[in-house]
């Protein structure tokens, strides 16, 4: 039986090691077309109407998040393709222990301990934390609004007094749709969740949550 030391200690060794399977090699091949796409559309050295220009020309309609961090990132610490890899590899690295929340949320136990493991070896996010797309960052923000949509439908909320849940919850979702339109597949999910629980099941803790990310998500939509 593992006490919480030795869980502790057995969770930073996981994540670390994750962390260097991640990195490890991280600029061995070149960038491959989509990366090159966009390290070329978040040049520092060029104006916003000119990304956004640049975007145009190569047919991205996809939202704007990653280009934006991309380009912040680079006019920081400068505009080499090498640099760059390391952005995907910051979001898969702090995905690993957000996936350990998630899992212990779900079941109270040290099996989060195995969902760590799979995520920090599993060959496809390794991949993805090594590419300058936008992939890690949507897996990671995708986590991170799972846990605070496990927050609130495992809480009772009658009388608003996490409404700061609400808060960030609505906030994780906007960066979702701000960072890749598949995202909205878990949007459609948490709904479809809602109403099952809501009128089948007739558990009214998500009612509020259901009728707040309906309200705010129009509005974020009738702003596009």
């Amino acid at each position: 039986m593992l006490n919480k030391k030795n869980i502790v200690l057995l969770s930073i060794f996981i994540i670390s090691v994750g962390a260097l399977l991640r990195y490890y090699q991280i600029n061995f091949e070149n960038y491959w077309f989509d990366e090159i796409n966009d390290f070329w559309v978040t040049d520092p050295s060029i104006s916003l109407d000119a990304t956004f220009s640049r975007r145009e020309s190569i047919g991205d309609v996809s939202p704007y998040l990653w280009e934006s961090l991309l380009k912040m990132y680079f006019k920081i610490f400068g505009y080499t393709p090498e640099i760059g890899r390391y952005v995907p590899l910051f979001f898969g690295i702090l995905s690993i222990p957000f996936i350990g929340v998630l899992s212990y949320q779900v079941k109270k136990d040290n099996s989060f301990l195995l969902a760590i493991i799979l995520i920090s070896i599993n060959i496809y996010l390794i991949k993805y934390s090594q590419e300058t797309r936008v992939y890690s960052l949507v897996f990671f923000l995708a986590t991170i609004n799972l846990i605070f949509y496990y927050k609130i439908i495992s809480l009772d909320l009658a009388h608003f007094k996490k409404i700061y849940i609400f808060l960030l919850f609505i906030g994780s979702s906007i960066l979702n749709f701000s960072a890749h339109p598949f995202l909205l597949i878990i949007f459609f999910s948490q709904v479809a969740c809602s109403i099952y629980t809501f009128f089948i099941l007739k558990n009214k803790k998500p009612s509020i949550f259901f009728i707040y990310s309906i309200y705010i998500n129009n509005i974020y939509f009738h702003k596009l």
